[in-house]
């Protein structure tokens, strides 16, 4: 077996054998009688390479790469090239990473062109060491994070950054988007959750968090008359029983999926355990009943005083429905007679990460599968269930949520923590605490967001293989790449820390003839790309950034929050 390590220094190399048959142009020949619509086609025999990949034979035009034969068969091989960027793949980084078995070796896909009788292999262990080798060490080089802790930090997983950034630019529109795709009740959270997201916060270190908790009750509470949107429907039948915070949770997000709903509640009221913060002073009933009448709105059908296994039997609920989610609170095994799920020590037993029971499309959440005193976690447990049973229905499985790679950045040194807080206001967090805040307070405080998160967290290229491609072992350098932001460009940002020397960007930049542009500075592992010469990145794209923001395969180089991406 050849060493990991020798494996990256010889990979680049080319492919064995060279092209002796040059494909034959088409030769066109124009009568002379111009007023002849008539072409005489001449066409020469064209002898198109063939080659077998993972035991599948395809032809190729001449020329073509690996990576195109492979595509053509619809193998996928991971790969962090750009199509359509209009940048030419390098074989570097080395995540597409094959095997030759003609020439008994690994090469890159992107670049390795086919030949006559190649046969190809994208998978075994020298392929996976090889590709999970590559990515480990580009791993090592880039420090940023793809969430802002904030995020990490929240049961709910609210992007805290992205609401933020969406107040601070007076849109209360995209900033209610953000929090409803996670969070069906932002009045009462804003009041009743303890925010461990503050705890996460990376300016806490500076002058105290970010007011996250208040600016989500801001936008739940200037929300209040608004309705999420809702994908049209789908045809098919829930039906939740409980309408505590894990159930409405569920019906709320299977409601916005196109689902149609029934939920079944034995009390005369909607609420459960919340209805006691009602009771205490912690929540005003007004604000209750605004967030509930949410799911009612939506379209959910609420069938009150009706006790499940009592007023009404399980077969009854599950008859014609596509999906059951069991969430009304501690429920005895009596009362679970003829829903035929299985029960453990505190409640129905559920697999841990789809909360599906043991009768397929029935899901629990909340106390009815253990006792939950906090109503934040009663609800994300309410919309992973409700994920897992709409993946049953477009899957056929009830699969577990899809775990993306995440990029940690840790160990700030003071510099670096100041050219954050440099992107940011400067000023103490807002002291309010039992009070909302006013739109402007809620813009000032979002103001002091440090924007954590990377601009490209959903599109990067490098995000999406590190997700799909298992990394044995993850290399770690004595020092990290530095944290540093080049905002001197108008609409386009540069993070160094992030890059991976792909050197795309740098090509591209001399290709377009910049007057400036980017290059290698330093040498080793203090190598970055940036603007020579002490330039910023104003100065070094002129014409280029659209380019060199779509070629980049990281956050590197990205769009500023609002720009438009159709810019030069």
């Amino acid at each position: 077996m050849v060493p990991t390590l020798a494996i990256l220094q010889a990979v680049i190399v080319s492919p064995p054998g060279s092209f002796d048959r040059m494909r034959e142009c088409t030769r066109i020949h124009t009568p002379h009688d111009a007023s002849s619509a008539k072409r005489t086609i001449e066409e020469r025999d064209i002898h198109l390479p063939a080659l077998n990949i993972d035991g599948r034979p395809v032809e190729v035009e001449e020329g073509a790469t690996v990576l195109d034969a492979a595509g053509k068969l619809g193998i996928s091989i991971p790969t962090l090239c750009s199509p359509g960027s209009g940048c030419n793949p390098d074989p570097v980084c080395l995540v597409c990473a094959v095997r030759d078995e003609t020439a008994d070796r690994i090469v890159p896909a992107c670049a390795a062109k086919v030949s006559d009788g190649m046969a190809v292999r994208t998978s075994g262990g020298e392929v996976e060491r090889a590709r999970s080798a590559a990515l480990s060490l580009l791993a090592a080089e880039h420090a940023g994070d793809c969430e802002a802790p904030c995020r990490r930090g929240c049961p709910l997983a609210v992007d805290g950054d992205a609401l933020a950034g969406f107040l601070r630019a007076g849109d209360l529109t995209s900033a209610a988007d953000v929090v409803f795709d996670r969070n069906p009740f932002p009045a009462l959270t804003g009041r009743l959750c303890s925010a461990p997201c503050e705890k996460t916060c990376r300016r806490r270190a500076l002058d105290g968090a970010v007011s996250i908790r208040l600016l989500e009750r801001f936008v739940g509470d200037a929300s209040s008359r608004r309705l999420p949107s809702r994908a049209p429907a789908s045809g098919k039948k829930a039906a939740v029983v409980g309408a505590g915070p894990a159930g409405l949770s569920a019906a709320f997000h299977l409601l916005r999926a196109g689902v149609d709903v029934t939920v079944f509640e034995k009390t005369g009221r909607a609420g459960g355990g919340l209805l006691h913060c009602e009771t205490d002073g912690r929540l005003p009933a007004a604000v209750l009943e605004a967030e509930i009448a949410r799911v009612a709105v939506l379209g959910a059908e609420l069938v009150f005083d009706t006790e499940a296994g009592r007023d009404v039997s399980w077969e009854e609920i599950a008859r014609g429905r596509d999906l059951v989610v069991v969430a009304c609170g501690a429920i005895g095994e009596t009362s679970l007679e003829g829903l035929g799920v299985t029960t453990g020590e505190s409640g129905i037993a559920v697999d841990r990460e789809t909360f599906a029971t043991s009768r397929p499309g029935v899901f629990a959440a909340g106390s009815a599968v253990r006792e939950t005193t906090q109503s934040v976690h009663s609800l994300r447990e309410g919309r992973e269930a409700a994920r897992a049973a709409l993946a049953l229905i477009a899957e056929g499985t009830a699969a577990p949520a899809r775990k993306r790679f995440d990029s940690h950045l840790t160990g700030l040194t003071a510099e670096e923590l100041a050219a954050f807080a440099a992107r940011a206001s400067v000023g103490p967090r807002n002291p309010k605490t039992d009070a909302g805040f006013t739109l402007d307070e809620a813009a000032a405080e979002a103001r002091r967001c440090f924007s954590c998160a990377c601009l490209k967290r959903e599109e990067c290229a490098f995000r999406k293989v590190m997700s799909s491609v298992p990394v044995e072992r993850r290399v770690r350098l004595e020092k990290r790449p530095a944290v540093r932001f080049d905002d001197t460009h108008p609409d386009v940002v540069l993070e160094p820390g992030k890059c991976i020397k792909c050197g795309r960007c740098v090509r591209i930049t001399r290709e377009r003839g910049e007057p400036v542009g980017l290059a290698f500075l330093g040498r080793g592992i203090e190598t970055t790309v940036a603007p020579p010469f002490g330039r910023g990145l104003k100065e070094a794209l002129t014409v280029s950034a659209a380019e060199c923001v779509a070629a980049c395969p990281t956050g590197a180089l990205a769009w500023k929050r609002g720009k438009a991406v159709n810019r030069a």
